[in-house]
């Protein structure tokens, strides 16, 4: 971008390079032909949303400068602002560039000019969790940041992205080990209650840590050589039941022993032959959880 007076002093340099008289293209040379435009922006850094008026001028090769010329907009790139007429207005925070160009000339402004667009006020706040579901133990990445309109960040907007008991949020992660559907927000007290970004994270059983058997039926007391089936429940490492169906075991035996009689299909049944207290244990068949 360059000024008016700084035109002419060009062009002049320019003409004083030019072919001595005799050369017969100089000499047809149309004197108000335009050979430089220029492009100035009032303002040239903009909140989102507003709009920024362009000046456009053209030199001719006489040094006239010439603001009444058929002009439009180059902006780069093309979608970071609508143009109407000599006006340029975006809603996308950071920087673009805008020359002027003279269409009868098919000149452009080789020096375009940088127009800044800063975040407009908090609107609302918005809330990404990486992976919506993780396994007991297992963390995934949230964002939490308040925005204007237009979802640009704002920067002078606290917030802090809060969950409630059974999941804890720190430094931009999140981890639970209780199975369940958590709500998220993204809480900053720039922004309603009503535009407030929430989002679920779901918690679900991580891998078999431990067998937890389960008597069929279930009783509080059996009749002497009562069959008794036995399977399991697998247990991951925070406590969660993995799956609601059952394992398959095998390997049964009790303490003390000596009464009981393992049978079945299977060997999962179990009876015993006289009266006492027993404590049952099993291991899961290898790939049955």
């Amino acid at each position: 971008m360059i000024s008016a007076k700084q035109l002419f002093l060009v062009l002049g340099t320019a003409l004083l390079a030019v072919p001595a008289c005799g050369d017969d293209a100089t000499q047809g040379a149309d004197p108000n032909r335009v050979v430089l435009v220029d492009t100035q922006v009032v303002p040239d850094t903009v909140v989102a949303g507003a709009s920024a008026t362009v000046n456009c001028a053209a030199a001719t090769a006489t040094g006239e400068i010439v603001t009444q010329r058929p002009f439009s907009l180059v902006v780069t790139p093309a979608e970071a602002a609508t143009v109407i007429g000599l006006t340029v207005t975006s809603t996308h925070a950071g920087t673009f560039t805008v020359a002027c160009r003279d269409d009868d000339a098919e000149l452009t402004d080789d020096t375009p000019v940088t127009v800044t667009v800063i975040a407009a006020g908090a609107d609302h706040s918005v809330l990404t969790i990486a992976a919506p579901s993780i396994a007991a133990g297992a963390t995934t990445a949230v964002e939490c940041f308040v925005a204007d309109r237009y979802g640009n960040p704002t920067a002078d907007a606290s917030f802090v992205a809060s969950a409630p008991a059974g999941v804890t949020v720190a430094g931009g992660v999140a981890t639970g080990t209780t199975v369940g559907s958590y709500d998220l927000t993204c809480d900053s007290d720039a922004v309603t209650a009503a535009n407030k970004g929430t989002g679920q994270l779901t918690i679900t059983p991580g891998a078999i840590a431990s067998l937890e058997l389960r008597f069929v039926p279930e009783a509080l007391a059996y009749a002497i050589d009562q069959p008794v089936r036995i399977e399991g429940i697998g247990i991951d490492a925070y406590g969660n039941p993995v799956s609601e169906d059952a394992v398959p075991v095998k390997s049964l035996s009790a303490t003390p022993s000596g009464p009981e009689t393992i049978f079945g299909d299977a060997l999962d049944r179990i009876r015993f032959a006289t009266e006492g207290k027993y404590v049952v244990s099993a291991e899961a068949v290898a790939g049955g959880g």
